[in-house]
């Protein structure tokens, strides 16, 4: 009876349901609908906890670069980024592009936080005053100590222009009317003292002017923060004092020489006591000026300008570590918007702007950049840049930048200014001349070649000189190459000659060459591409081939190679970095020096390209896996003390890899601005990195991947694709045909 009842009582249930489509369809709904937003609650939930992010795009998409991650992955604090600015004119996609990068690397590494504030409301700005009153009061000694300094330095530049404009000036006029001018030499003398006198009064006004405008700085605020601009006062009174020191020792030494002279120069015992007055004066202004120079700026003070300004970027490290002021405009573009679309890779940029920032504040680890080259002039600062690009990219990541052009400069520049302490490591950047350059022609269009006074290859026995001092002085260096005129002499080039220390040879008198048809019209290149295919290995301190990984899948372009080889006999390990793939079109040319000599634009206009010779050229080495351009050697060298007795060198067959007119070629592509050699620059990080022996950093930027690429595809995969695409179509059309026989029975 009950079995009976039961099922009695679900029959009509079916019946009610049967009768009632219209309520058993919106149930059905009602379920579905709860089930989805269970799923997506939990969906979201377990996506905020676990942060799990899945992309298939070959350069990562939206996730973050490995360089990216090594830095963050090695954050040794806290670390936040405060972004302020007017966010009610700021489009929506920029505010949500900004948070959501920023979210993925709080994501990976929780020490590293961040804020968003809005300054376009009373309380935004409410909160930004209360964030500018920390970032102050985290330097308050030392800007309370500065302070004290300049105050007391400040006092000293006045009572040193009362004594200049009282004492020593009035004492000279006496000096200069006791000199009788009745003879040239007595003449000469008092025209000195009268001069002196009245540098001496200008000397004392700047000392007036320096000690009130230094006063005034001290008084700075932000608002209502006071925040005092001893770096601004400090410059205030630098420049007097040492004008006065320098002045002071001049008039000392005159004096003293005039004193002398004896009973037959005139005054010569008042000269003799304003000597040693002058010279107790000095030795104080000089006191003075020495507890202001070494004054390092406070870090709250290398942002106050845009703290000041009521909005920008702002990365405060760990304690100890300082602030570092970012680009607002990298962050939330405003001012980008025009006829190319930069909103797809702007993720990538803002990742950029904070993990430079990052790496900015490991104050000790920062690299610098010395830039050897052969040119008779600096030019880096130059308004038409040659490697401009490569500096400001450096000079972003914190990573200082300094020039030495060792052909008018025998000795290394100083960096004392950049590395105080002498922690930093230090990289050499070596850059070749044009040995093919006499000493009278300048080719402003062709960096490195000519100039006057000079030919290329006594530039070049110079450049090679330095490179053989800093190997044999165990310093890390990159030596790039151009192809060597002497070297097709039969001489050694002398570039080339030093690197075979450390295990490298370079066949430095036969660039690498290939044949191309354009339109059936035979030409030669000399611009190779490369794309290298990933290395196995995670990339790290224990991988020897980071570099090469940290380029995979990057187009490369390499002007001019030149490949090398490992020279037996050296104690040094030495590995490829580079090779450029193996062809039957390509060969070592020795007759290059007309095509060199001939500018790009013009080279269509050649009828008689180089073409391979047995008898002088050769193809031999490209069938061993390919023709090595990059080398990179480590030995043990005990002058190496910061690398605990390694050095590292690296050395690559092209001068112009990192050149702007190479690194920096761009094209549009779906409107976008899109690098067309993005391992350039990529590798000049890599070699950097791993010559400061930072290898832990030796990983792909988010500069590499702002644009969607397709990766290398292997021979062996190629393959199976042509014959999948050749024979599986036809056989999957007859598999289908003969499928729909069957069914059609």
């Amino acid at each position: 009876m009950e079995v009976t009842g039961k099922t009695s009582n679900r029959a009509g249930a079916i019946r009610h349901v049967g009768a009632n489509p219209k309520r058993g369809a919106l149930g059905l709904i009602a379920i579905t609908m709860s089930c989805a937003t269970l799923l997506m609650v939990l969906g979201i939930a377990l996506g905020d906890r676990y942060r799990l992010r899945i992309d298939l795009s070959v350069p990562g998409g939206s996730l973050l670069a490995a360089r990216s991650k090594a830095v963050l992955d090695r954050l040794d604090g806290d670390h936040r980024l405060l972004v302020a600015a007017d966010l009610s004119t700021t489009p929506r996609e920029d505010i949500t592009k900004l948070t959501d990068t920023l979210d993925e690397m709080q994501a990976r590494n929780g020490r590293f936080d961040y804020t968003v504030i809005d300054v376009s409301g009373a309380a935004g700005v409410g909160t930004y005053q209360r964030a500018i009153e920390g970032l102050v009061a985290s330097d308050a000694v030392t800007l309370r100590d500065q302070s004290a300094a300049i105050g007391l330095a400040a006092a000293g530049a006045q009572g040193l222009s009362a004594f200049l404009n009282e004492v020593a000036s009035p004492k000279l006029l006496e000096l200069e009317s006791a000199v009788s001018p009745g003879t040239a030499a007595g003449k000469a003398n008092r025209d000195y003292f009268n001069q002196t006198a009245a540098q001496m009064r200008l000397a004392a006004r700047s000392l007036s002017e320096g000690a009130a405008a230094a006063s005034k700085e001290l008084k700075s605020t932000i608002g209502p923060v006071a925040l005092p601009r001893t770096d601004a006062a400090k410059a205030a009174l630098v420049g007097t004092f040492e004008n006065a020191v320098s002045q002071l020792s001049a008039s000392i030494t005159q004096l003293e020489a005039y004193a002398k002279m004896g009973v037959q120069a005139g005054g010569w015992e008042d000269a003799k006591r304003l000597s040693g007055i002058l010279g107790g004066r000095r030795d104080q202004a000089a006191v003075l000026l020495d507890s202001i120079r070494q004054m390092q700026r406070p870090d709250v003070l290398r942002v106050a300008d845009g703290l000041a300004a009521g909005s920008g970027a702002i990365l405060v490290g760990t304690q100890g570590r300082g602030l570092v002021a970012l680009d607002l405009e990298a962050l939330l573009p405003t001012g980008l918007k025009g006829e190319l679309n930069v909103s797809a890779d702007q993720g990538k940029r803002i990742e950029e702007a904070v993990v430079g920032g990052l790496l900015t504040l490991r104050s000790d680890a920062r690299p610098i950049v010395v830039l050897v080259h052969g040119e008779m002039r600096a030019f880096v600062h130059e308004e038409v840049g040659v490697v401009g690009l490569a500096r400001r990219r450096l000079e972003a990541r914190g990573i200082g930048f300094v020039e030495w052009p060792c052909v008018i400069a025998a000795e290394r520049p100083r960096i004392g200014e950049l590395d105080a302490e002498g922690k930093r490591p230090v990289v050499y950047l070596v850059m070749s001349a044009d040995s093919t350059a006499d000493s009278g022609r300048r080719d402003a269009a062709q960096p490195g070649r000519g100039a006057g006074g000079m030919s290329g290859i006594e530039r070049n026995q110079k450049i090679g000189n330095a490179v053989k001092a800093l190997i044999a002085a165990g310093e890390n260096v990159c030596v790039s190459l151009n192809p060597s005129i002497v070297a097709t002499y039969g001489d050694a080039d002398p570039i080339a000659q030093a690197l075979l220390e450390v295990g490298i040879g370079v066949e430095s008198g036969r660039p690498l060459l290939r044949e191309q048809l354009v339109g059936g019209v035979r030409g030669v290149t000399t611009d190779f591409v490369l794309q290298p295919t990933p290395q196995s290995g995670a990339v790290g301190a224990l991988n020897e081939d980071a570099i090469a990984a940290a380029v995979a899948g990057l187009p490369i372009t390499i002007p001019w190679p030149l490949i090398m080889r490992e020279v037996a006999g050296r104690e040094a390990r030495v590995r490829t970095i580079l090779r450029i793939e193996a062809s039957s079109s390509s060969w070592l040319e020795s007759q290059w020096l007309s095509l060199w000599q001939t500018p790009r634009d013009r080279r269509a206009q050649l009828s008689d390209y180089p073409k391979f010779d047995l008898g002088r050229d050769s193809r031999e080495g490209g069938e061993i896996g390919g023709w090595p351009v990059a080398m990179q050697s480590e030995r043990k060298h005990p002058g190496n003390v910061a690398r605990a007795g390694r050095q590292r060198v690296v050395a690559v067959g092209s001068n112009s890899w990192f050149i702007d007119a190479v690194a920096g070629r761009w094209a549009v592509i779906d409107g976008r601005r899109v690098a067309l050699s993005p391992g350039n620059l990529e590798l000049l990080d890599a070699v950097i990195s791993y010559l400061a022996g930072q290898d832990e950093f030796i990983a792909q930027s988010a500069a590499a991947s702002a644009a969607p690429m397709v990766g290398p595809i292997a021979d062996g995969k190629l393959g199976r694709i042509r014959l999948a695409v050749v024979a599986g179509l036809p056989a999957l059309a007859l598999l289908a045909g003969a499928a729909l026989a069957v069914l059609r029975r």
